[in-house]
């Protein structure tokens, strides 16, 4: 495995090993100072974000990626492109996503009595098309998303530690996140104009045509997750606040599981692009399945008890 490659698993490890750090930081907190009820709105909302996401990113983590990958093989200039048409092509996904989410909160109450919580929790998700994920994973520096992450995470816990002491403040949630994102874009610029890597549009059509080709990679994402969407929604619509909190819950403790997986796809992606060969995948293969086994093996054993 090339040293690049494995740094990036490292550094998206980072990632996922801080997001479960400031949520177990946050989540307990919340629920102390938080009555079941408003808890269940947060994080019924925030799951709604989650899908709502998957929409923004529409499978360009892969697709965008690999663009930026083949494109550095021509020049800056055809990489500004792909920033640029890319960025046109979310502006799209965003003005859809934000659609959805109205037509959605017509429908399910939680969403209906909270509007104007969950719009607010909607801005940092369109706000992350400014972030340029995919080019720092396709130029292999995703050095950058793990320091961005970790310095705008820690600057909205600390806030909420700090803010955040009973229902009334319930609103300042998004508005924390919304400062995190400020912040995130503030350090992508810098990085962005440290590379010189300025926006270029193309055209319209040119945009269309990465959401074409975008459409795979998003129905492969969506696919694993359109169940879990259809559950939440319907959880939504027939459950309590109550219910919905503690069902939030043990979901989190569950993606926060497979939140393990993400980091190896990610790392490898840009080299199998690059050097096109499945090589890399077996040696990661040999490797991890063994230690997917045992863990299977592991759960197999102790679930019966752990459900007591």
């Amino acid at each position: 495995m090339r040293k690049k490659t494995l740094k990036n698993i490292i550094y998206l490890y980072g990632i996922s090993v801080s997001k479960i750090m400031f949520s177990l930081i946050t989540l307990p907190y919340l629920t102390r100072v938080l009555t079941t009820d408003s808890y269940g709105v947060v994080a019924y909302v925030k799951t709604i974000m989650s899908y709502m996401q998957l929409i923004v990113d529409f499978g360009f983590s892969y697709s965008a990626t690999k663009d930026i990958v083949e494109a550095t093989k021509t020049g800056k200039e055809e990489i500004e492109k792909v920033v640029g048409d890319t960025l046109l092509a979310k502006i799209i996904l965003v003005i859809l996503a934000f659609a959805i989410l109205l037509f959605i909160s017509l429908f399910v109450p939680i969403l209906k009595n909270n509007l104007l919580f969950t719009l607010l929790s909607f801005i940092p998700v369109g706000s992350t098309i400014l972030l340029f994920d995919f080019l720092f994973k396709g130029l292999e520096m995703m050095h950058v998303s793990t320091t961005r992450f970790i310095i705008t995470k820690t600057i909205s816990t600390v806030l909420t530690m700090i803010l955040i002491k009973n229902d009334s403040h319930i609103l300042l949630i998004p508005i924390l996140d919304i400062i995190g994102t400020i912040a995130a874009g503030v350090l992508v610029i810098w990085e962005m104009s440290k590379l010189k890597i300025k926006l270029r549009f193309d055209s319209i059509k040119e945009s269309v045509i990465k959401l074409k080709k975008s459409a795979v990679y998003f129905l492969s994402d969506f696919s694993t997750t359109a169940f879990g969407a259809l559950n939440t929604v319907v959880i939504g619509m027939h459950l309590s606040t109550t219910d919905v909190a503690y069902w939030s819950l043990v979901s989190y403790m569950l993606s926060a599981v497979m939140s393990f997986y993400t980091p190896i796809t990610g790392g490898i992606y840009p080299d199998m692009v690059a050097h096109k060969t499945f090589s890399l995948v077996k040696k990661i293969l040999r490797f991890f399945m063994p230690i997917i086994f045992l863990g299977c093996i592991f759960t197999l054993v102790v679930a019966k008890y752990a459900l007591v």
